[in-house]
């Protein structure tokens, strides 16, 4: 399995690519995209220099070959040293399949509810119940919901996660 994870906050991109050198993670691929930029990476309609820094590699969705087991992961991380970027290698992300998601309270948008539906499993984490549930209203067209869990971690406040 692999896992290509995009943020759109530079230190959390960095962050996230200490982690995955510290922990001595080899499957996974950092890079700060947007989810609106993934969108049009995985339609094919864009391609960002940003990936290939990252060493990453997504295929448009028309042109993926067979399936391999890829979750994706929407957050991102910092820039590598350039000795470690010279010891990389692309890793390329041929049949992505799972989709996680951390959306800001607004939830998802129209265009990421269109590629949540794309993906064979979706795994949502949300802090607002109203968004959740409006977004597993639309996503309930094309996946069946398998599990759910809250967990009040503001307690005596609205919000759930």
């Amino acid at each position: 399995r692999k896992v290509v994870a995009t943020e759109m906050s530079k230190s959390s991109v960095a962050l996230a690519r200490e982690n995955v050198a510290l922990n001595n993670v080899t499957n996974v691929r950092v890079a700060k995209l947007t989810a609106e930029d993934f969108v049009e990476v995985f339609e094919g309609t864009r391609e960002f220099r940003r990936l290939r820094d990252a060493f990453i590699d997504i295929p448009p969705q028309s042109e993926q070959q067979p399936i391999i087991d890829t979750p994706l992961s929407l957050t991102n991380v910092n820039d590598k040293s350039v000795a470690e970027l010279q010891n990389e290698k692309v890793m390329t992300f041929d049949r992505l399949r799972t989709l996680f998601v951390d959306p800001p309270r607004a939830g998802l948008d129209e265009t990421c509810r269109r590629l949540a539906s794309q993906f064979e499993r979706v795994v949502y984490v949300s802090c607002n119940p109203e968004t959740l549930a409006r977004d597993c209203a639309d996503l309930s067209r094309t996946h069946d919901l398998t599990r759910l869990a809250a967990f009040d971690q503001f307690p005596y406040t609205p919000h759930l996660e």
